[in-house]
């Protein structure tokens, strides 16, 4: 526990600028007992990498406070559709692996850039 710790502490003094975002979900999903700085800049990044990846591949689906959160480039419309579902996999997805639109629990389209987009329906952290 405490390795685990003090490595924490030594990539916060780097703000965990190495870290992928399949890395970032499993730390995240872990919930290590860290001080909240280091949860909260853990947060910050892996939010960053979420935006980083919906700008570069259009589309992005993350699990953050318990919700997943399915955000794509509108077709429409310019901007970013948000929609945001409980984190529970046999529930929303069906047997070809779609989101079940009627599982849906909140959804938008944001207008901004891709970081607007991902905080849309979160809040700023």
């Amino acid at each position: 526990m405490e390795a685990t710790k003090a490595y924490l502490n030594q990539e916060y003094k780097k703000g965990f600028k190495d870290w992928t975002l399949p890395y970032l979900q499993h730390m995240h999903i872990k919930n290590h007992p860290v001080s909240k700085k280091i949860t909260d800049a853990m947060n910050k990044r892996y939010l960053e990498l979420c935006a980083i990846t919906l700008e570069q591949d259009g589309a992005v689906q993350f699990v953050y406070n318990g919700l997943l959160y399915d955000l794509f480039e509108s077709s429409c419309e310019d901007g970013w559709v948000v929609n945001v579902y409980p984190n529970d996999k046999d529930k929303i997805f069906d047997e070809d692996n779609q989101l079940i639109d009627d599982e849906q629990v909140d959804g938008g389209l944001c207008t901004g850039s891709a970081k607007d987009a991902v905080y849309f329906m979160i809040g700023e952290v």
